[in-house]
């Protein structure tokens, strides 16, 4: 593995890899030879923004005065209040309605996330790492991040503190645990012994310091979509977005910059919600997650339904009877599992055992899937777990399951802003299954033209449906490549039913 031999390489290498420029002032997302605009009020040069959205200028206090009347209505459509035992959130300042832009904004920060496999940096920049195992954590990545938060307060300590102080900085975890150790030996160890931080007088290395940019890290980023994979960054706003497991804001990526949208329509007052966690996990599996990633506990009305909105996502089936089995308090991880027809009573050591096993026999069933081994999977586990249970929609994409699968996504994340590149996937994958079937059946005699074709046009529409859902995505993403492939197949249908003469 190749180590950057001092700070200087290391912080010039944050310069390319971040952006791409040293022009850009990381703060407030602004090009420093953009500070000055036209005054919204007068159309004189001005240098004062509107402190609200950030967006506007004006000359002075006059000209905000008399310009608000308009503006008023076009500035941040947000506030930052405070709540006990949650910290400080984002929450409505008037009522927004689908796609309503919230906010945009660049990164504080952006790098690898804490754990991460290999990746290339956002200007193309691979690191130079050699690895003896892939599966072999590389805990280089764990400091850059880190060492970029210290470098930026370096450079400008006044607004690093001004855009920070405002973000929630509940401790990273109590002294003495294993997650303070490993941050001790691998980051804060490593900043200082290896790469000798501590001795640049200019930036702050201490042990208080890089546990503080861990955890603002820790409690505050937002997982950011790049073209070259999945990192983590701090937004001056956004990171602000509450958890909830039925969020009400959907985020776009572009030019470096994150858009937050309404994906529901929110009313004044209400907080505005963001998922941190996988939407298609169970509660339990949400619960833990979230707990150790951002150190809270999510009350939202989905993790409070023992049924997760009527989906029963994570029930199981009774022993006794067959009944479905539900958690009689979701939110207590001491609740006992009871069933609801015979009142037999599961222990929770047994709900997380049969999780576990289920959950490990679909990772070892997907590394090498067959559909035999699939089809012999699902029949041996529907036995104890409900059919709708998250784990098993992992394995099965035929018709009926995709059926259901959407039903559970519809019910989840209506807007399906959320669940964007399992829904579109699973279009596609019932539009292939809708597909193979017909042609199959229509050469072994089994269907008439007329049914032929009526199959193919429920082919082609649910590929359209999955294209509309992915239209947005960029062309560099995996959905925007599934996006393409989708409007090949919609054409090679066509003229596949143009040849066999039914249009």
């Amino acid at each position: 593995m190749v180590v950057c031999q001092n700070l200087k390489s290391f912080s010039s290498w944050y310069h390319v890899s971040s952006f791409g420029t040293d022009e850009i002032q990381i703060m407030g997302g602004s090009k420093a030879n953009e500070e000055k605009g036209k005054c919204d009020s007068c159309g004189n040069e001005a240098e004062t923004r509107c402190t609200g959205c950030r967006n506007v200028f004006y000359c002075g206090r006059e000209c905000q005065k008399k310009g608000w009347s308009q503006h008023k209505d076009t500035c941040r459509p947000f506030a930052v209040n405070k709540k006990k035992d949650v910290g400080r959130l984002l929450v409505a300042s008037r009522d927004l309605a689908v796609d309503d832009v919230i906010l945009c904004e660049a990164p504080l920060v952006m790098g690898p996330k804490q754990m991460t496999e290999p990746v290339t940096s956002a200007a193309g920049v691979n690191l130079d790492v050699e690895m003896a195992n892939a599966e072999t954590p590389i805990h280089l990545y764990e400091v850059v991040t880190v060492l970029r938060c210290l470098v930026i307060a370096s450079r400008d300590s006044k607004k690093w503190r001004a855009s920070t102080e405002r973000l929630n900085t509940r401790y990273l975890k109590a002294v003495g645990s294993p997650q303070y150790h490993h941050n001790q030996e691998y980051v804060v160890n490593a900043l200082r012994d290896k790469f000798l931080l501590h001795q640049y007088p200019d930036v702050d290395a201490s042990e208080a310091a890089i546990h503080t940019a861990l955890g603002l890290l820790q409690i505050n980023n937002i997982p950011t979509k790049t073209r070259y994979g999945e990192v983590q960054a701090i937004y001056p706003m956004s990171s602000l977005l509450s958890h909830s497991c039925i969020p009400n804001t959907k985020m776009q990526w572009e030019n470096g910059r994150l858009t937050v949208r309404a994906s529901d329509p929110i009313k004044r007052g209400d907080p505005i919600t963001a998922i941190f966690t996988d939407i298609l996990w169970g509660t339990r599996a949400r619960q833990d997650h979230i707990q150790q990633t951002r150190l809270l506990t999510c009350t939202c009305k989905r993790c409070q339904d023992p049924t997760e909105l009527n989906t029963f996502f994570s029930a199981l089936k009774c022993r006794r009877c067959g009944g479905t089995v539900l958690p009689e308090k979701p939110l207590d991880d001491a609740s006992p599992w009871l069933c609801r027809e015979c009142s037999h009573e599961m222990t929770t050591e047994e709900v997380l055992g049969t999780n576990l096993a289920l959950g490990a026999a679909v990772e070892v069933a997907l590394t090498k899937p067959s559909i035999t081994s699939l089809e012999a999977l699902q029949k041996e586990w529907v036995q104890r777990v409900h059919p709708n249970h998250y784990h098993l929609h992992a394995i099965d994409k035929k018709e009926k399951v995709c059926k259901e699968f959407l039903t559970v996504c519809s019910r989840l994340d209506p807007s399906t802003q959320h669940t964007v590149p399992f829904v579109g996937l699973t279009f596609y994958e019932y539009h292939k299954t809708i597909l193979q079937n017909a042609q199959r059946h229509f050469s072994q005699a089994k269907l008439t033209t007329q049914q032929l074709k009526k199959r193919m046009l429920l082919s082609k529409a649910l590929l359209r449906k999955a294209l509309d859902i992915f239209k947005n995505e960029p062309e560099d993403t995996p959905e925007g490549q599934l996006c393409i492939t989708c409007e090949e197949e919609i054409i090679r249908i066509g003229k596949w039913m143009l040849a066999v003469g039914l249009v």
